[in-house]
């Protein structure tokens, strides 16, 4: 299967017609960057109470001193709140963003169906990988346990 992706990576209109599972994966590894990614900052910085959430943590993982660390929590949340209404807009997500990123879930999980447990069948695949590297932002966030409740099996194999 390595060979196969080194491969693809360097002639990739032979491997979607050859190989239908790649074709698949590429669809989805787009829709990950296209749909997928856009919705998930309008998300995190949602509300004010949501974006000063988000800063919180930076803010006390950050190697920050005392001034930088307000500058950062209350500059950043208030910055990141205003962009993400401009990001609504601009990649025309729903009025409520957090149903753009339900439908994106729901979507995802319809995909991969009951018979498979990965997108890649058995194990996952770079569609999977990528997925996982939008939703690990989400992490010390209470959207990241909002979503693990709502889809449990978006994340039945996240850990």
């Amino acid at each position: 299967m390595q060979f196969i992706a080194k491969f693809c990576l360097k002639i990739p209109f032979f491997c979607v017609n050859f190989f239908p599972t790649y074709r698949e994966e590429r669809e989805w590894r787009q829709w990950v960057d296209q749909k997928l990614v856009h919705a998930i900052p309008p998300n995190i910085y949602r509300t004010p109470r949501e974006a000063l959430q988000a800063f919180e943590y930076i803010s006390r993982v950050g190697n920050f001193g005392s001034v930088e660390r307000f500058a950062a929590k209350y500059l950043g949340a208030i910055s990141m709140y205003v962009l993400s209404k401009h990001l609504k807009k601009k990649y025309e997500l729903k009025p409520d963003v957090r149903q753009s990123l339900y439908d994106y879930c729901y979507r995802w999980t319809k995909a991969i169906g009951k018979s498979r447990k990965f997108m890649g069948g058995k194990e996952p695949n770079l569609a999977d990988l990528v997925r996982n590297e939008c939703i690990i932002l989400l992490y010390n966030l209470r959207l990241f346990l909002l979503l693990q409740y709502t889809f449990p099996m978006y994340f039945s194999y996240y850990f």
